[in-house]
């Protein structure tokens, strides 16, 4: 479990210690803040390693936070500041002067800034970014570019690709993102770049590419460093992904494709954190709540996702279904500054408005229907 009080904007914020955590709420509650301190609490002496490696150092520990989480934030966290996960409270002084330790990251974060990895087709180093510019962003794509250096996608093949991800997964991409083009490394130019290859009728640039495809691909990438081949279920030092706003730019089919990706990372047991505005999302968890314990609930899901019902994904299913999930809204209260609550039922029948208008995501709906509804009615 992680509590923030009194940090920035944040007055009170409780996740729970489940395997899925997911956040919703209106734009400027905090959510990315919120998960950027979920990394924190966990990985702060490998952050401290990354920086100091890069030539970064400070003085105090209020110039720490701004390298962390970006210019603007050296006073947000105060004397009455309590940030706890588990059993233990964490000081700004003692984040900051934490040891370095050697060794991957526990927690592999996708930003909703992604797509500042590859703006240029290409993913840029850590110290090619200003220092105002969020950690978690520059971490994101200098992870990517060593993975790419290091073979991440063999001989250029980047998607579909037979050793990433599952027959079944890869059909649901292709559908909804790529519709028949192949992504490949391009490596004939002056300078590596991604492209997309249709057959028989182009060979498309980055900055050619729709704008869900743009979004998508970095995404992709941040998932395939999470699913090794040779079938290892996971990386061995990775516990957490953080995935922030997967919707960004995407169709809902192609937003219910990742969500089959994320049930692959649950059933592969990484702990999973989601901030999200997409009521897609929010109707994955819902369903899976309502299938737990059915006896045809794998098969149901898999329905539910598009997927076939064969053996491997059946029990993909089956093992995502068993996994614990939380949701939570954040919110700003009667005083402007940010509180959450757990919604984690889902209940559209709930008294509390916050839980049956999924934080916000179906409220709009609701009263569409509402008004549509009377006015039928008086007719």
């Amino acid at each position: 479990m992680l509590t923030v009080q009194n940090f920035a904007q944040l007055e009170s914020i409780v996740l729970p210690s489940t395997d899925l955590v997911v956040m919703v709420g209106p734009q400027a509650t905090g959510k990315s803040l919120v998960l950027e301190l979920l990394k924190l609490a966990i990985d702060r002496n490998r952050i401290v390693r990354v920086l100091k490696q890069h030539g970064f150092k400070w003085d105090k520990p209020e110039d720490f936070a701004a390298l962390y989480l970006g210019g603007g934030f050296e006073k947000s966290w105060t004397g009455e500041t309590q940030l706890r996960f588990g059993n233990e409270d964490l000081r700004l002084d003692e984040v900051a002067g934490s040891r370095s330790y050697k060794g991957e990251d526990a927690v592999f974060y996708i930003p909703a800034h992604r797509t500042l990895a590859i703006a240029e087709g290409w993913p840029r180093p850590f110290t090619q970014y200003q220092p105002d510019t969020p950690y978690v962003a520059r971490r994101f794509s200098e992870e990517l570019l060593t993975s790419l250096n290091q073979g991440l996608v063999g001989k250029g093949k980047i998607f579909p690709h037979d050793r990433r991800l599952k027959d079944a997964f890869r059909k649901l991409i292709d559908e909804a993102v790529y519709h028949g083009a192949t992504l490949k490394l391009d490596v004939s130019g002056m300078r590596k770049q991604f492209v997309l290859e249709y057959e028989k009728e182009a060979t498309l640039p980055f900055m050619a590419w729709t704008a869900g495809q743009r979004e998508f691909t970095p995404l992709l990438l941040g998932l395939y460093h999470l699913l090794p081949p040779g079938g290892a279920p996971k990386r061995r030092e990775v516990q957490w992904a953080i995935i922030e706003e997967p919707e960004m730019g995407l169709h809902p089919k192609a937003i219910v494709a990742v969500m089959a990706v994320v049930l692959d990372l649950l059933a592969r047991g990484y702990k999973v954190a989601l901030s999200t505005h997409s009521p897609t999302v929010l109707e994955v968890i819902w369903g899976m709540s309502r299938l737990r314990g059915v006896n045809d609930g794998p098969a149901r899901l898999c329905k539910i996702m598009g997927l076939p019902g064969d053996k491997k994904v059946l029990k993909t299913a089956s093992d995502a279904l068993q996994r614990t999930y939380g949701v939570v809204h954040v919110q700003h209260g009667s005083n402007g500054r940010v509180i959450s609550k757990d919604i984690s039922h889902l209940n559209p029948g709930a008294a509390d408005q916050s839980e049956w208008e999924w934080g916000g995501l179906i409220g709009f709906s609701a009263k569409v229907n509402e008004m549509v509804a009377n006015a039928r009615a008086r007719r």
